[in-house]
């Protein structure tokens, strides 16, 4: 199993999604990278975070920057209602 690559907020419930890695080479500057989720919803999530992103190493894109920092994204969704 991978590393999550996305977290979907219900509420006070998540679902994790899993799967490989995703790194950014440095000088792209739109990144061909999404999350897939193969699930079916009966509503909006309340919040969306994207952890553990990372840039791609120099010499291997492929792989992550040795000692690269981390960093996520947090998606709040307000006055989303069931549909």
């Amino acid at each position: 199993m991978g590393e999550d690559v996305a977290v979907f907020s219900f509420g006070e419930e998540t679902t994790n999604v899993q799967g490989g890695h995703v790194y950014f080479e440095p000088t792209s500057s739109s990144p061909d990278a999404f999350v897939m989720v193969e699930h079916d919803y009966a509503s909006f999530p309340s919040s969306v975070t994207l952890p553990a992103w990372q840039w791609a190493s120099e010499l291997n894109s492929s792989l992550p920057q040795p000692g690269g920092e981390k960093w996520s994204y947090d998606f709040s969704f307000e006055g989303v209602s069931d549909q």
